[in-house]
């Protein structure tokens, strides 16, 4: 039998599963934040969405069941903390369809804030290596969607990290600017070595060769991209 999504923003349940996934290990991993105390939260009326969360004050945590004032404080002070996580982490939470760990790594290692990756045109989205049209579709129909948009906003104004600080470069970037795609079997590197030598060089690596491609890396059965 196949799963049954519910599309309805409104349905409790699909709420309590936004937060407990946004919450979860993997994304913003907030100490404390169980189904339980998600349930209560939604059921008092006190988060309808992820971005509530920050809103909250420990008074208001403190009077729902099993909740005493230091329960009340450590959850507030989990959810301050996860203010400042990757941003990596941030855009695995959002919950958006295909997008996992390694894309979520993907975009954010690329475009380095959330308002970048939401500016980004599918076509660039796409040229990312291990990202594709499909996952680049999701990305732009989310944060061209009211809720997307909606979502990036008031995260920002509530003071959650949307923008990742650059590497500090620690030697010679002579691939600085430059596109580079990756193809083929290589006799001395794996393709993820190989695309990580190329990064902390200062160079771009894309999945497809376009106009804007400087080099071609082809090993073995490189086929047409070589």
């Amino acid at each position: 039998m196949p799963d049954l999504l519910c599309t309805n923003a409104d349905c409790s349940a699909k709420v309590c599963a936004d937060i407990e996934f946004f919450a979860g290990r993997g994304q913003m991993d907030i100490e404390t934040l169980g189904p339980e105390v998600v349930d209560q939260l939604v059921s008092a009326g006190l988060v309808r969405h992820v971005a509530d969360l920050y809103e909250l004050r420990a008074q208001q945590v403190a009077g729902l069941d099993r909740l005493g004032e230091k329960s009340a404080k450590n959850l507030i002070d989990a959810i301050e903390a996860s203010k400042s996580r990757p941003l990596a982490k941030l855009v695995a939470a959002l919950g958006i369809s295909h997008v996992g760990a390694r894309a979520s790594e993907i975009l954010a290692s690329h475009f380095r804030s959330l308002d970048a990756i939401a500016q980004a045109r599918v076509e660039e989205l796409a040229e990312l290596r291990d990202i594709g049209k499909k996952i680049a579709s999701a990305v732009y129909d989310y944060f061209h969607s009211e809720a997307g948009c909606d979502t990036l906003a008031r995260l920002q104004a509530l003071g959650v990290a949307t923008t990742q600080a650059s590497p500090e470069q620690t030697g010679p970037q002579p691939l600085a600017g430059l596109v580079v795609v990756v193809t083929g079997t290589l006799e001395n590197f794996s393709r993820d070595q190989a695309c990580e030598a190329i990064v902390a060089a200062g160079g771009r690596v894309t999945s497809s060769v376009s106009t804007k491609t400087d080099f071609v890396v082809a090993g073995q059965n490189a086929g047409s991209k070589a």
